[in-house]
């Protein structure tokens, strides 16, 4: 990978030195240097140009590969300002600064989407485009339908340079081009982007490695041949680790930070399973819309209506002493607090400041969204996009024959961005042989259910992490518990990868509909209620009886929510509307008997 020592390829110069007014489309395959090259162009446009980062916009398409230019930009000290934001954080920025009223604060972040296409088509946006000087977009190959076209037009719009980085290799969201219409962000420009320049080499893989993706690259790229599989060709010649059971003993012998990679999220749950039955602790990758505050921000900032520095240190101190998961270092926890109150002028944060931002979604340090790192991660293969691992397991790999050339030719470019996760080693994974089956169903909202063997039978439905009630604190409704004494067992007790049980506690009325509730039981306690969405869910699939208890649920992490500042104030918890909620991951098993 490229440093900040490094020398830059002669490819790489000619990138770096274009003039602010240039549009430029860069490809760039896996490990080509592609991200530090889009920092130093950065800091070439800053130092050389005398442009100031606030002229610069950094856009990505996932929260992870915004988190890891933040954290290459630190890392070789060449951050100004400017911060890089997702597509889906300045559509919704656009439309705080400009839209005529706060309807879009209920959106979801496809409909933002869509919102901020017509505020950019009205011209309204201007206030926030006309300082824009030049525009970053990374990982353009993922930009398809509506979110294709609001870049398209966002660049349309701004009217200045850009620099646009991608793989047509690695363009794997082929099935969501219908999705809002019109063609992918890549073949757009073709039109947009004045110039084309290929970065070539591999810097972050060893050479044996980095020789055979280059080569499937080359192939994939090249597509003369429709009946050629070179990612699945390359696969076939790679190493196995083992049987699909014998991974939760092998795995965690593997050295560095390890990934298990898996073609669908039902086969990703299904391993994370098989591990915590063996004790083997990971982290499931989240969806890309699955966004949580961190944790700490609620029992740092709850309690107080403004707090300073010192304040902040002496709760993440004793947030530390009971071992509370994901904690920054002070000084970062105090900026990315500071960002969420840039009126406290850096002197204190107001927490009706900060509380008002969570609850809108809008404009949130990625830093605070950011998942935690692990040494293990189970995920998708679509998850893990912008990811890197020293060594990769990709499991199950399906061996499909019937397939059309178009779907052949997707399945390769899949398996070639699970093959460029890694650094140093890739393996294979056994498959799953027989158990459950797992699918996903309309009726439960697009959830995994287990079925029966009558279409109208379900055993068992995915758990997921916004499943858990919000608006009130837990033991304010429902459950007659103090909501004090839960957020300290969340606090002190409660950790990721905990199993928790789901049992029935009766209907509660969600805008006056009559749903089913559970209680979230952990060792330790009560520690929530499920709430409105998997009421919905789970009504939609078992709508005459639902069952008494759901099991195989664990915690994900501890996430910072907005809710009910009047609830929150009768329960005892302040005026801040903050608390803390786990989030839940897992295929919830279906047991029917009371308990």
């Amino acid at each position: 990978m490229t440093g900040a020592g490094d020398a830059p390829s002669r490819a790489q110069q000619e990138v770096i030195e274009l003039p602010a007014t240039a549009r430029t489309f860069v490809s760039a395959g896996p490990g080509t240097g592609k991200t530090w090259t889009l920092l130093r162009r950065a800091v070439r446009l800053v130092d050389g140009e005398q442009l100031a980062p606030s002229d610069l916009l950094m856009l990505s398409f996932t929260r992870s590969v915004v988190h890891e230019l933040g954290r290459r930009d630190r890392r070789d000290h060449i951050r100004r300002s400017a911060f890089p934001e997702t597509f889906d954080s300045f559509a919704s920025r656009l439309l705080r600064e400009n839209a005529p009223d706060d309807r879009w604060t209920r959106y979801g972040f496809d409909r933002r989407i869509v919102a901020a296409i017509e505020l950019l088509a009205s011209g309204a946006a201007a206030p926030t485009l006309e300082p824009i000087v030049h525009v970053f977009v990374d990982e353009v190959q993922d930009l398809v339908g509506a979110r294709a076209m609001f870049v398209a037009s966002l660049l349309q719009a701004c009217g200045c340079g850009f620099t646009t980085f991608g793989d047509p290799a690695q363009a794997i969201y082929d099935h969501e081009i219908g999705a809002g219409g019109g063609p992918s962000l890549i073949v757009r420009l073709n039109d947009l982007a004045d110039r084309r320049q290929e970065l070539e080499g591999n810097r972050r893989s060893d050479d044996g490695l980095a020789r055979t993706l280059r080569e499937v690259r080359g192939a994939l790229m090249c597509g003369e041949d429709i009946s050629a599989v070179p990612a699945s060709d390359a696969f076939a010649r790679m190493d196995t680790l083992g049987p699909w059971e014998d991974l939760s003993a092998m795995v965690p012998l593997l050295p560095g930070d390890r990934a298990i990679l898996c073609r669908d999220n039902a086969t990703a749950l299904l391993m994370s399973r098989a591990l915590h039955e063996n004790g083997v602790v990971h982290r499931v990758r989240r969806g890309a819309a699955d966004r949580a505050v961190a944790g700490w921000v609620a029992p740092v900032l709850a309690g107080a209506s403004t707090s300073t520095r010192d304040r902040v240190d002496e709760r993440l101190a004793e947030l530390e002493a009971v071992g509370f998961p994901g904690l920054p270092q002070p000084d970062d926890a105090w900026a990315l607090l500071c960002r969420l109150d840039p009126g406290g002028r850096g002197m204190t944060v107001r927490t009706h400041e900060a509380a008002g931002r969570i609850g809108a979604g809008a404009d949130l340090p990625p830093e605070l969204i950011d998942e935690p790192d692990h040494s293990l991660v189970v995920s998708s293969i679509h998850r893990a996009k912008g990811l890197e691992f020293d060594r990769c397991v990709v499991v199950e790999w399906p061996h499909r024959k019937d397939e059309n050339v178009e779907q052949a030719r997707l399945e390769e470019r899949v398996l070639f961005v699970a093959m460029s996760r890694a650094r140093e080693v890739v393996v294979h994974g056994g498959a799953r042989q027989g158990g459950d089956r797992w699918i996903r169903s309309r009726d439960a909202k697009g959830r995994l259910i287990k079925p029966g063997g009558q279409a109208w039978q379900t055993f068992g439905m995915e758990i997921q992490g916004d499943d858990v009630h919000a608006v009130e604190p837990a033991g304010a409704v429902v459950v007659d518990e103090d909501a004090m004494e839960i957020q300290r067992r969340l606090e002190e007790r409660v950790r990721p990868g905990d199993a928790v049980v789901l049992l029935l506690r009766g209907t509660f009325e969600y805008r006056r509909r009559p749903l089913p509730v559970y209680a979230l039981m952990h060792d330790a306690g009560l520690v929530g209620i499920t709430g409105e969405q998997f009421g919905d869910a789970i009504r939609a699939r078992a709508p005459r009886r639902v069952p008494a208890r759901i099991v195989n649920v664990r915690v994900d992490d501890l996430e910072t929510v907005k809710g009910s500042v009047e609830t929150g104030e009768a329960a005892g918890l302040g005026r801040s509307g903050l608390w803390l909620r786990p989030r839940l991951v897992g295929l919830g098993d279906f047991d029917w008997e009371a308990v």
